[in-house]
Order: C-alpha cells, then structure tokens, then sequence
C-alpha cells in the first residue's frame, strides 16, 4: 500500500525546462557565448541536473573557470527567481490531485535538483504551501539526482518504507534515482 507520494518539480509539476534553459544561457552568455548550451544539449546532457552540475560539465568540457562557475550560479539564480514569480500560477488539477492524495491518508512531498529558494517560491506559486507534507532541495543533501539520497531522507524522515512510497519523476536523471532509492 502506497503512504509516500514524492513529486519532482520541474518537469512534474511544473514546465520550467525552457526556462531553465533560457536563464541559465542569458548567465552563460554575460560571460562568454562559447559557453551557451544548445538545446539539444540541454535535453541531451544536461536535463534533470543541477546548475553546479552543469557547469562542472562545462568546465571540464568548455573550460569554464572555476571563477567564472561562481560568477555564473550567481548571475542565474538573480535572474530565475523574478522569472518563476512572473511564469508560474496556480494549477488547480496539481491541487485537486494533491488534495485527494492528502485526505486520503498520503504523505505528500516534493523532491527537486532546485535549490531551496526555487522550490520555495514554484511551491508557494503553485498554491501548494499547506497541501504537501515536505520539500527537499539540492541544497539539502550532500549528493543530488541521480543519487537517491533524497529520496532516502524523505522516507526516513517519514519512517515509510521504500516498497510504501511512489515517486514521480520525467528525467533519466530523476527515474535513475527513484529506481535506486527502491521505491515505486
């Protein structure tokens, strides 16, 4: 019997891939246009990741400097918030669902390779504040997607057992780490 529910974020509850995309290419570009990734990279290599994820890759691949990476995170945070807070509304099919998922015993959390602040306000925005039990962002774990560290604390954290918990994922990255969390 399912008691654990855990949604991903971007992808699940909400489309944020483009945007993700497009901010993360405007911080790109402020540094150097080699830097820009190709939507078909995106879906391709760097869906489902992290920002710092990302641009590990692109320095290891693109040489981009260590100073450049901060400078990088830095910028695309500034410009995604404002860009979430004007983009995303409340979905009302996500809070029927979420509802139903809750008076019907459920624990209902979300699980996101976001960090905090972004989960925050795409929860907040949603109209799902009082509606889930729990979030976990990338900053509260040591090792993100793929890992299932997240997915672990959550049920941990709620005493239910993988075999009790279903997880909603849409990236390879994401489905990688619900499969090795052992849940549903």
């Amino acid at each position: 019997m399912i008691k654990l529910v855990i949604f991903d974020l971007d992808g699940v509850l909400i489309d944020t891939r483009t945007l993700h995309f497009e901010v993360l290419n405007q911080a790109l570009l402020e540094e150097d246009e080699r830097f820009v990734i190709s939507y078909q990279d995106h879906l391709l290599k760097f869906d489902g990741l992290s920002t710092t994820r990302k641009l590990d890759i692109l320095e290891k691949e693109r040489g981009l400097s260590e100073y450049r990476k901060e400078s990088v995170w830095k910028r695309k945070q500034e410009l995604t918030i404002p860009k979430l807070r004007e983009t995303i509304a409340q979905d009302e099919k996500i809070r029927r669902i979420a509802s139903k998922l809750k008076f019907d015993g459920i624990k209902v959390w979300v699980a996101s390779n976001s960090i905090k602040e972004s989960v925050e306000v795409c929860i907040e925005s949603l109209g799902l504040t009082y509606l889930i039990d729990g979030y976990l962002s990338n900053s509260e774990v040591n090792n993100h997607k793929p890992h299932p560290e997240m997915y672990w604390h959550i049920m941990t954290q709620e005493g239910i057992l993988p075999s009790e918990t279903l997880i909603v994922e849409d990236s390879y990255i994401g489905r990688s780490a619900a499969v090795a969390s052992g849940a549903n």
